[in-house]
């Protein structure tokens, strides 16, 4: 079974395939829904796993681990992977632009060093041009669909 799902009758990621930006939304603020489910996955493919996937990703972007860079996510939804995004940026001294809908947005902490953009990108593109207009070292993002 594939990252680390479990012989149980919980629903498979395919649940999930058919689901867009404002079912998203949705999902951000019912609290009937575990937060795995709320960013599009069962609970047996993420629940123990975010560490691993989180050191998965800094293993293939080095570049996390140099001070004072831009890091642009999209998509990073209310999981644990933002909030250890947010420890290691404040470590590294980075500036974090994370770009999600407003109600996936609320469970981000905010700090001096992050940028919040609400809204669907590329639709606000312009939005996320006007703090991050220089370079960005690293990029990260969700894929729907």
């Amino acid at each position: 079974m594939a990252c680390g799902a479990t012989a149980t009758n919980e629903p498979g990621i395919e649940r999930f395939a058919r689901f867009g930006y404002e079912d998203f939304r949705r999902f951000a603020i019912d609290d009937q829904i575990s937060k795995y489910n709320k960013i599009g996955f069962p609970d047996s493919y993420r629940r123990g796993f975010e560490e691993a996937i989180f050191a998965d990703i800094c293993r293939k972007l080095s570049v996390l681990e140099q001070k004072e860079i831009i890091v642009l996510d999209i998509g990073p939804g209310c999981g644990d992977l933002p909030l250890m995004m947010l420890k290691h940026g404040e470590t590294w001294q980075h500036r974090l632009v994370l770009v999600d809908s407003p109600e996936m947005l609320a469970y981000v902490p905010d700090r001096p060093f992050v940028i919040k953009v609400a809204g669907m990108y590329p639709a606000n593109a312009d939005a996320v041009a006007t703090v991050a207009p220089s370079r960005v070292e690293a990029l990260l993002r969700c894929r729907l669909g």
